[in-house]
């Protein structure tokens, strides 16, 4: 079972010896399914809600690198990962450069998006730039997104979507 909910209320239970929580949905549905599983132990997992990215603002701006990918002779992957690099959210790493080889391997065994680039800090020590795949984007990030691959349609002289319609893609979001 899957559902979005909030924690309202938790405590210690210093009779039971137990941390008790207590959630809030806004769909009854989950009522049905919480009575299946009432009796069994449960692996639960809580993460932070993030509203998922609208499907056509996905796919909006994967067209409009389709198109920048013909006119400019690249492909697909080479105009989003310049994309994900000029616009997208990175975490700065420290580790050995030993080490760096081997997390480069399995961060970028998540998606094209997932890219590790080395730089120097501001203190002369080398560190792991690690791009995050616009699959996990915020929508403020992928709206920083789009419209970096907008800009570069411009100078190419192809047409785009009006700023509020695509403003209207990112909205869904929301829902």
């Amino acid at each position: 079972m899957e559902n979005v909910g909030k924690i309202i209320k938790f405590g210690y239970d210093i009779t039971s010896k137990t941390v008790k929580m207590i959630f809030e949905f806004k769909s009854k549905n989950v009522l049905a399914e919480l009575e299946k599983i009432k009796l069994f132990d449960l692996n639960m997992t809580l993460e932070k809600w993030y509203p998922k990215r609208s499907l056509n603002a996905n796919a909006y701006l994967w067209q409009l690198i389709g198109k920048l990918a013909k006119k400019m002779n690249l492909t697909n992957d080479e105009v989003y990962r310049k994309h994900i690099k000029e616009a997208g959210s990175f975490t700065v790493l420290q580790m050995e450069e030993a080490e760096m080889k081997e997390f480069e391997r399995i961060w970028q065994s998540k998606g094209i998006g997932w890219i590790c680039e080395k730089s120097i800090d501001k203190y002369g020590q080398i560190v792991l730039l690690a791009f995050h795949g616009s699959s996990i984007y915020t929508t403020k990030e992928m709206a920083r997104l789009i419209e970096s691959v907008v800009q570069d349609c411009k100078e190419q002289e192809i047409e785009t979507k009006t700023k509020d319609e695509i403003d209207s893609l990112l909205k869904e979001w929301d829902k």
